[in-house]
């Protein structure tokens, strides 16, 4: 019986690992540990419209579309008029995930807008529609800036012009997938429900509030690509919101991290309303509540329940449902008025009423100097507990000065520190008088700090190493070397980064001595070495099928440390690649005008020598042509690859040219595949040393929609291949699922009758008949089930 490819051997390896690492450094939300976060909201039912974020002078955010909007991080909606200023821009945003060979649309995906007014962030959200698309309308936006963020981790920075769309696509590529269930108390699986990320650090609150990021199928399945990681929930309306379970991303570089989870909705949802007053009984409007669950999580969890965040209305009245019967702890703050925090417990069976009274404000101000009497710009002064919604955190002016307002009156927790650093440079407890601006200045011990990622190596015994060479990957990379007590510093980066630690007078261009992943820009690092730990050697010999040996370059990427390093053999074709440390290794072999060759999965454990023996290298072919359309004009985008076996070449391709630098020579299939053009397959033989020029001409094809639907077992990647009766496959892809557990395909095939195959792991496989004619758009659907 026919059966599609299922192995497939890349051969830009160093290309998609440079671009991951390229995307890593522009993700704007990591996996780094913060303070317990304060209790969000999920976003009500999506208004058809809504009105300007901000009043008065400024830019001025409408949102328009599908979706759901927030005003200033919130879950406020009220009606809006449409803009008509002919200053006001538009900005559309696409969001999709996936690799970079299988993007399909981030549906249900909550998308933010930010633009920065003088000294405030003005932020709108939306969630994405059914094929990715969120739009926002800003008033007064023209020749701003603004920036688009996801909890999925992509954002991107765009320019704004009046009267005009402003386009962007945000990719996420994965460094966490997620597959599971939401059930109900009984195991049974919900449909319809919210997906929330509460993420680690979030641009438009303070603390995090919980995004959402996509939505489960009518079984209660999902599949999540995620780009950084954080803890994940789920809400319904019928049901008490779910616990939160930690969900990690992988570093860059590496293979995505993998997890199941099962995200239960408890079946005893509970209301609580109430109104905000101020000291005096009067009803407090637009004040910012939280509420939280203080129950013990459940086993595996991060958290109780998913946080929740809402405003009073106009009259201070506030309703927030979907809460579990218990402790809850509620905290408020509101412009003009003192904070507070509290606690009240819900009945089972009942609803339960609240006044949270808000107390009056206090101020406090001051300035932050050295010792020697220096202001110091940058630092962090916070009123409260680090972290909770009822604090308030500022960073000092140019002139060391700063301003707190809208503070609790009474005894208060106060901190001087430097961002990303845990430990505060200053404390104290002040008693704030109501009413009043109240004072702090606290003076700095040490001299003015520069922010900056402290560390040090010590061998063994914790004895200092000093001259050793620490190597910081940004970009570009930076060096310094620790001094006699084994400390190095580096000035601040801007976020987690690898440290790679390289013996006195030590070959840079090998494995380093030590790798550290994903050291976050915190608290001081420490890297110990020891000395007599033994490390492997890889040997072996490069030849070519005359068994003459032949110089080539010996690329290996350690997995576990995600560590590149590219070795050259000897003239006589022998290498031996000294100091390999423990852990899985890829080794790719590589020469001028031979076909690579790559050993995958190499084990090295107990610094145990490996021989890979002798290498042959196979002389390789080259092909290279152009690629045309019906109408004479290349196609913006083309996917040719060469398969040979099982193994499959993917070509380089840019603007109608393309080109296969390293081929193995006999009789090979090429095949093209294009959007709006039909796919095409040929027989090509590839002679040794020879590079044959060959040009493709498409033909105009019928599109059909194919959706694939599987259970969880089947794998998160599903895959589809079309052929006609007898022959060999002519159209072949593979995608991730989507989140309501289905896989999407879009094929452009020549009209006639096809047999399409889909597959995913385990066994799981569906096939059907299809005819590809003009006018028939009916979507083909496939579900797969164990052979």
């Amino acid at each position: 019986m026919w059966k599609p490819p299922l192995s497939r051997l890349r051969i830009v390896l160093p290309v998609v690992f440079a671009a991951l690492a390229a995307m890593a450094c522009l993700l704007l939300l990591r996996p780094e540990p913060a303070p317990p976060p304060g209790p969000v909201a999920p976003h009500a039912a999506p208004p058809t419209t809504t009105a300007p974020l901000l009043a008065g002078t400024g830019p001025q955010l409408a949102t328009s579309g599908t979706g759901s909007t927030g005003t200033n991080a919130s879950d406020e909606r009220v009606p809006s008029q449409p803009a008509v200023d002919p200053r006001d821009a538009t900005v559309a945003v696409r969001v999709l995930v996936g690799g970079e060979h299988d993007e399909r649309p981030a549906a249900h995906v909550e998308v933010a807008l930010l633009v920065a007014d003088d000294d405030r962030t003005h932020a709108a959200t939306r969630s994405t529609d059914a094929a990715g698309n969120a739009e926002f309308v800003v008033q007064g936006g023209h020749g701003r800036l603004a920036q688009v963020v996801t909890a999925i981790g992509a954002n991107a920075t765009v320019p704004m012009a009046g009267g005009q769309t402003a386009t962007v696509t945000l990719r996420a590529r994965p460094r966490a997938i997620v597959e599971g269930r939401v059930v109900d108390a009984g195991g049974q699986g919900i449909g319809g429900a919210d997906l929330l990320l509460l993420p680690w650090t979030d641009p438009t609150a303070n603390p995090p509030r919980p995004w959402r990021v996509g939505r489960t199928a009518a079984d209660g399945s999902f599949l999540l690509t995620l780009a950084a990681g954080g803890r994940l929930g789920a809400l319904h309306a019928d049901y008490a919101a779910s616990p939160m379970h930690l969900v990690r991303a992988a570093a860059a570089g590496a293979a995505p991290v993998r997890c199941d989870l099962v995200l239960t909705l408890l079946a005893a949802a509970r209301s609580l309303r109430g109104t905000v007053v101020d000291a005096t009984g009067a009803p407090v409007a637009a004040a910012e509540l939280q509420f939280r669950s203080l129950g013990q999580a459940a086993a595996g969890a991060e958290l109780p329940a998913a946080p929740r965040r809402l405003r009073s209305d106009a009259s201070g009245a506030f309703v927030v449902d979907n809460l579990a019967a218990g402790p809850i702890e509620f905290a408020a703050r509101a412009q003009g008025h003192g904070r507070t925090r509290g606690a009240v417990t819900i009945p089972a069976g009942a609803a339960a009423d609240l006044i949270v009274r808000l107390p009056p404000p206090s101020n406090l101000a001051g300035t932050v100097p050295t010792a020697a009497g220096e202001p110091v710009a940058g630092v962090l002064v916070t009123a409260g507990e680090p972290g909770a919604f009822d604090s308030a955190t500022v960073p000092t002016r140019a002139d060391g000065s700063y301003l707190l307002v809208d503070l609790a009156p009474g005894p208060t927790e106060l901190r001087a520190s430097l961002p990303n650093r845990s430990r505060p440079l200053a404390t104290t407890t002040l008693v704030l008088a109501a009413g009043t601006t109240n004072t702090w200045h606290p003076v700095l011990a040490v001299g003015k700090p520069t922010p900056e990622l402290r560390g040090e190596v010590v061998d063994h015994n914790g004895s200092p190493l000093a001259g050793w060479t620490v190597e910081m990957r940004t970009r570009p990379r930076q060096r310094a070397d620790t001094d006699a007590e084994g400390r190095f510093a580096f000035p601040q980066p801007p976020g987690p980064v690898d440290l790679r630690v390289f013996a006195p007078q030590g070959d840079r261009t090998g494995f380093a001595a030590a790798v550290r992943r994903e050291v976050p820009p915190a608290d001081p690092v420490r890297i110990s070495i020891d000395p007599r730990q033994r490390r492997a050697e890889l040997r072996g010999r490069v030849t070519n099928l005359s068994q003459e040996t032949i110089a080539a370059d010996i690329e290996c990427w350690h997995v576990e440390r995600a560590e590149w390093v590219t070795f050259r053999t000897a003239d006589d074709g022998s290498f031996v690649v000294r100091g390999v440390p423990d852990g899985t290794l890829d080794v790719t072999v590589r020469a001028t005008g031979h076909v690579p060759v790559t050993r995958p999965g190499l084990t090295i454990a107990g610094g145990q020598d490996l021989d890979l023996g002798i290498v042959v290298l196979g002389a390789a072919g080259m092909l290279a042509g152009r690629v045309i359309g019906p109408d004479g004009l290349p196609p913006t985008t083309c996917e040719l690859f060469l398969v040979h076996g099982d193994d499959r070449y993917d070509a380089e391709y840019s603007a109608g040219a393309y080109r296969f630098p390293a081929v193995p020579p006999g009789l090979l299939t090429l095949h093209v595949q294009g959007q709006q053009f039909a796919a095409a397959t040929f027989p090509v033989t590839i002679r040794a040393n020879v590079e044959q020029v060959r040009d493709v001409e498409l033909r105009a094809g019928v599109a059909r929609r194919f959706c694939v639907a599987a259970p969880p077992a089947a794998g998160p990647r599903l895959s589809l291949a079309l052929r006609q009766a007898g022959q060999d496959l002519v159209w072949t892809a593979d995608v991730l699922r989507g989140d309501h557990g289905e896989a999407v395909f879009l094929a452009s095939m020549a009209p006639g009758q096809y047999e399409a195959v889909a597959w995913g792991r385990a066994g799981y496989e569906s096939r059907t008949t299809v005819v590809f004619q003009a006018g028939d758009e009916a979507e083909v659907r496939l579900e797969l089930r164990p052979k």
